[in-house]
């Protein structure tokens, strides 16, 4: 994101590291969130969450001026504040209703997984971050390859973090299909 700000718009407008890895952060939780906010949509479930957004509102606003107030992160205490309020409060309380109240089913399960995701979003984002800095800067083309970079590596550890999941085997056989003309993974 660092590289395509630099060479589009140059290097004044250009975000610190830490707040480029916490934007990243927050838009990944945040698309996390989607499938559990469309079930709970779909399932009509508005009455039951009518107090989790009072909640997670108070904990981010409370998170973020408490932030702001006692250190000198600036932008950063905002974006920390709602990365906290997602984990505090959306990170089970979604998945939970969902299960319980549409599902009628325990959110144990789903909750492991979601936990997982979460993990490897925040370690596969944080090695990114770590290793941006000893590439150096090579214009359009190094954008290009580290953007193929970032995807093939991202997708090969997601795979092979969550290959004994049903949803990944299907999804290398298909991408297998795709790739090949082939019907089945032999």
């Amino acid at each position: 994101m660092q590289d395509f700000i630099r060479l589009v718009f140059g290097p004044a407008y250009v975000l610190a590291d830490f707040t480029a890895f916490l934007i990243v952060i927050n838009l990944g939780f945040t698309m996390l969130r989607q499938a559990n906010l469309s079930f709970a949509a779909a399932l009509g479930l508005f009455w039951t969450m009518r107090y989790k957004s009072l909640v997670e509102a108070g904990v981010n606003l409370g998170t973020s001026l408490w932030l702001i107030t006692q250190t000198d992160l600036g932008i950063n205490a905002v974006l920390l504040g709602n990365i906290i309020s997602n984990l505090v409060v959306n990170f089970w309380w979604e998945p939970w209703l969902v299960f319980k109240h549409g599902f009628q089913q325990s959110a144990k399960c789903p909750l492991v997984k979601f936990t997982a995701y979460h993990v490897a979003l925040a370690g596969l984002a944080g090695v990114h971050y770590l290793c941006h800095g000893w590439l150096p800067h090579m214009g359009w083309l190094g954008l290009i390859f580290t953007g193929m970079g970032s995807i093939v590596g991202y997708s090969v550890v997601f795979i092979l973090a969550f290959s004994c999941q049903i949803e990944t085997r299907d999804l290398c056989k298909i991408m297998w299909r795709q790739m090949t003309g082939r019907k089945y993974l032999r």
